[in-house]
C-alpha cells in the first residue's frame, strides 16, 4: 500500500473508533514519508481520542518541527498539556503559534482560556476580547468574558482614541478592577443566548460528534 493508500485506510479505522488499527496504518504511512506533519498529527489524534494525553504529546510536537505554520497541533497539544495540568507550558505553546499565525481565532481562545484558568483575569479578557472582535458571536468568547468580568469590581466607562491614518476614532471602554489592580476592556454589545454558536469549553483539532468522542478524527492532508 502507497502512503495515501495507508492513510485512508486508517482514517476510516479512526472513524469506527479502532484507534490502535488506525495508529497501526498511520506508523506505516509515517514510515514512507517521515517530515509528513499531518501523519504525526493523525498518530497523535488516536491517543488523544483515548485521553492518553501525555503519548500524544511528542506526535504532536513533531507535527510541528515539521511545520510551524501546522494550526492544528498547536490546539491539541494545547489541551493535551492543559490537561496534565502543564498550563503554563500551554501558554508558551499559544503564543509560539499566534507568532505563526496572529490571526487564528481557535489558538487565541485557548491562550485565553488558560490564562483564566490561571486566574490571569485581566489577560484573559483581553485575549477573549480579541477573539471578539475577530469573531463577534463566539459564544465561548462572550460566557467565558461574561463570567470573568462578574467577579470584577465595574468602576465606569471611558473614551479612548485610536489612530486610522491621520484620524483619531473614538472608542468607548469600560474599567474594572481585579486584586486592586484597574484594567480596561471594550464595549461590547451583548449577545442573545440564542444567536451565540455551540459553546466549545476548550478547542482542539478534533471535531467529536454529540453521541460518541472516537466517532470521528480529525485528519490532516
Amino acid at each position: 500500500m502507497n502512503f495515501d493508500e495507508l492513510n485512508t485506510t486508517g482514517v476510516k479505522y479512526a472513524k469506527r473508533g479502532e484507534m490502535q488499527k488506525a495508529r497501526n496504518f498511520f506508523q506505516k504511512a509515517m514510515e514512507l514519508e517521515p517530515e509528513n506533519s499531518g501523519i504525526w498529527n493523525n498518530i497523535g489524534n488516536t491517543y488523544y481520542h483515548r485521553e492518553a494525553w501525555k503519548k500524544a504529546i511528542p506526535y504532536y510536537e513533531k507535527a510541528l518541527e515539521i511545520n510551524p505554520k501546522y494550526s492544528e497541533p498547536y490546539l491539541s497539544l494545547g489541551v493535551c498539556l492543559c490537561h496534565i495540568g502543564l498550563r503554563k507550558e500551554a501558554i508558551t505553546l499559544y503564543e509560539k503559534g499566534l507568532e505563526e499565525l496572529p490571526d487564528n481565532v481557535n489558538i487565541w481562545y485557548n491562550l485565553g482560556y488558560a490564562l483564566m484558568e490561571m486566574g490571569k483575569v485581566p489577560e484573559a479578557v483581553a485575549a477573549f476580547d480579541h477573539v471578539l472582535a475577530m469573531s463577534p458571536k463566539d459564544s465561548g468568547a462572550i460566557y467565558n468574558r461574561s463570567s470573568l468580568l462578574s467577579k470584577c469590581a465595574f468602576k465606569g466607562v471611558c473614551k479612548f482614541f485610536q489612530t486610522e491614518g491621520p484620524y483619531l476614532s473614538p472608542q468607548n471602554g469600560l474599567v474594572y478592577s481585579w486584586n486592586g489592580s484597574l484594567f480596561l476592556t471594550l464595549a461590547v454589545d451583548i449577545i442573545e443566548p440564542s444567536e451565540q454558536e455551540h459553546y466549545d469549553p476548550l478547542r482542539s483539532s478534533i471535531v467529536k460528534k454529540d453521541s460518541e468522542k472516537d466517532d470521528d478524527a480529525a485528519v490532516a492532508s
